[in-house]
């Protein structure tokens, strides 16, 4: 049937707003070409106002398929199935009418929140090209409550996590890695450390440490305790 702008075409069930050729299950087709009216959109006014989007595909096992895009208490909510069905327990990512965006968390404190309630929150970084997702960057915060928070920053390496920079408890003490092993520390009390975990002194040391003057190896002067 053709109302106007409204279509409804019997022979497979599709409906057109604005045009008798829809594509899809609902096709609009508002504004001309290169013309804007800003009158093309969906208005929803509604409680709670949703929509859900149930995946039909392997339907019926126990994996979640289903999710939900849904207006509430001043958030935009993404929410998502535990299991196949449409209960949309789960929601995995926020928006706040403040811009904050909260991933695990439902009360984003900063523009870009992530929380994991049961590990560390992972922010993954990788590569393009043939390397895929299996090389890149990650930073990763994690911390116990009463003991403080703490920072690791590192590469992915062949899908193994690789730490190069850990911020310990309370930002006590900055420990810097290459190849697995710790080189050199900064404690809280502002000492220096190469080759110890225990620096006592501004810079404390154990090993040889060679001063090169004028880029000349002949003129070096080496200490050693």
């Amino acid at each position: 049937s053709n109302n106007g702008s409204f279509f409804l075409r019997g022979s497979d069930g599709k409906i057109g707003l604005g045009t008798t050729a829809p594509v899809d299950a609902l096709d609009i087709d508002w504004d001309a070409e290169g013309v804007a009216t800003d009158l093309s959109g969906i208005r929803v006014r509604a409680y709670r106002p949703h929509l859900n989007l149930i995946d039909r595909s392997d339907y019926g096992t126990s994996n979640g398929h289903n999710f939900q895009i849904k207006a509430d208490s001043a958030k935009l909510q993404f929410n998502a199935t535990s299991a196949d069905n449409e209960t949309f327990d789960l929601t995995r990512m926020v928006i706040d009418k403040d811009g904050n965006v909260g991933i695990g968390t439902t009360t984003p404190d900063n523009l870009l929140h992530l929380a994991n309630t049961s590990g560390n929150a992972t922010l993954r970084m990788s590569g393009g090209g043939s390397l895929g997702d299996t090389y890149g960057g990650f930073i990763k915060g994690y911390g116990v409550a009463g003991q403080g928070g703490k920072l690791d920053l590192g590469v992915i390496d062949n899908s193994t996590f690789k730490t190069a920079i850990h911020v310990g408890s309370q930002s006590n003490e900055i420990e810097f890695s290459t190849a697995g092993s710790e080189r050199m520390r900064i404690n809280a009390s502002g000492n220096v450390g190469i080759g110890t975990t225990l620096p006592g002194a501004k810079f404390t040391t154990s090993g040889v440490i060679m001063a090169i003057a004028n880029d000349n190896a002949y003129n070096a002067g080496y200490f050693a305790k």
